[in-house]
């Protein structure tokens, strides 16, 4: 009977266990998000010329931007945007570039003019200032949280004692001899 009701303990705290640990299979099962940054697909001009401009998060031109123009891990070109926030290089070829400037960087694919698909842009844009934001599936203990918590572990605790008490209540009650 005591092994039985031990049992029952243990499934308990493992099922209240359960509801406040994340399950791995099911984080793991969720989709991948999509790349972050894929790569956007931009029309070279004559000559090479590659043409851009550099916004903040709200939308307004940067001036005096450092843009880097980087292939394989490589520099190729760096500018200064006008006061506009425009930039421009020259001398570029297809192939796939990574832009940076700031704390950002986009990945561009440029195109010669003739063989560019016809959803290529003419110009690149590139917004600074902006976070990164990660989606997560269990972002960590806020006050709400910590309090149900808290009240959980607390309730389990408690029913545990009184379970154990009335089990000793009961064992006492067998040892009373009744009268013939």
């Amino acid at each position: 009977m005591k092994g039985f009701k031990m049992l029952q303990k243990v499934a308990m705290g493992l099922a209240c266990l359960g509801m406040v640990i994340p399950c791995p299979e099911v984080m793991a099962a969720t989709p991948q998000a999509k790349q972050a940054n894929p790569a956007v697909d931009v029309a070279l001009a004559e000559g090479g010329l590659a043409t851009g401009v550099v916004l903040n998060a709200e939308g307004v031109v940067v001036e005096g931007a450092v843009v880097s123009l980087e292939q394989n891990g490589k520099a190729v070109a760096q500018v200064v945007t006008d006061e506009n926030g425009r930039f421009a290089v020259t001398g570029l070829r297809a192939g796939g570039y990574v832009l940076k400037t700031g704390n950002q960087q986009g990945l561009f694919r440029f195109w010669a003019p003739e063989t560019a698909p016809p959803s290529a842009h003419k110009a690149m844009a590139i917004v600074t200032g902006t976070k990164n934001v990660v989606r997560g599936q269990f972002g960590g203990l806020d006050i709400i949280t910590l309090t149900t918590l808290g009240a959980a572990i607390t309730g389990v605790t408690l029913a545990g004692v009184n379970l154990s008490k009335l089990n000793d209540l009961e064992d006492d009650v067998a040892k009373i001899p009744t009268s013939p």
